[in-house]
């Protein structure tokens, strides 16, 4: 997998912590982060594009079943 490049974490972790997300809860978020920036290396998206978002999404729901984490996500920072 991927790093995320240190110049987007930086900016995703003062995101988060703008939304007040719990500290125990952006590990899941950057974890979602990754798997998003992996999508869009292997299939050729814009990772700025908000048109690969949805594509990401339609994905994740016509793979296999993946272990989704026991967090409840109430907030999405992105989406202020």
């Amino acid at each position: 997998m991927r790093k995320i490049p240190t110049s987007i974490s930086a900016q995703f972790n003062a995101l988060l912590n703008k939304s007040k997300i719990p500290k125990t809860y952006q590990n899941h978020y950057l974890k979602c982060l990754r798997y998003y920036l992996n999508f869009c290396h292997k299939y050729g998206f814009s990772e700025s594009n908000t048109q690969s978002l949805p594509n990401f999404v339609r994905k994740l729901s016509m793979g296999s079943p993946i272990k989704r984490p026991s967090v409840k996500w109430k907030t999405s920072p992105w989406q202020e």
